[in-house]
């Protein structure tokens, strides 16, 4: 059996109902044939964070990532680093200024 594993690009389509072709195609396949990394996740989960309703983004997010095959690549570390990228981009620090 073919395991399709889905990209942020797709997720993020599919999500904000920009591709009808993926949606439907995302249907027709069994949901034991798709898989979701945890890199797809975090970059997920930075982008609802800084989303203008962070909270109704991730519940849409999780309902839709819950039905598949999660391939779990240090997921802890992965979402502990989408929140200091987003800590940093809401600060506007300048590329090269030093951390106190």
């Amino acid at each position: 059996m073919t395991t399709y594993l889905l990209d942020t690009n797709l997720c993020i389509r599919h999500l904000n109902q920009r591709s009808e072709a993926i949606t439907q195609r995302l249907s027709s396949l069994n949901e034991t044939a798709i898989a979701v990394c945890s890199v797809v996740k975090a970059e997920l989960y930075y982008g609802a964070m800084k989303s203008r309703n962070p909270q109704q983004t991730l519940f849409k997010q999780r309902v839709f990532l819950e039905r598949f095959i999660s391939c779990h690549l240090m997921t802890r570390l992965l979402f502990t680093t989408a929140d200091s990228a987003l800590d940093w981009t809401l600060r506007e620090r300048p590329l090269g200024q030093t951390i106190s």
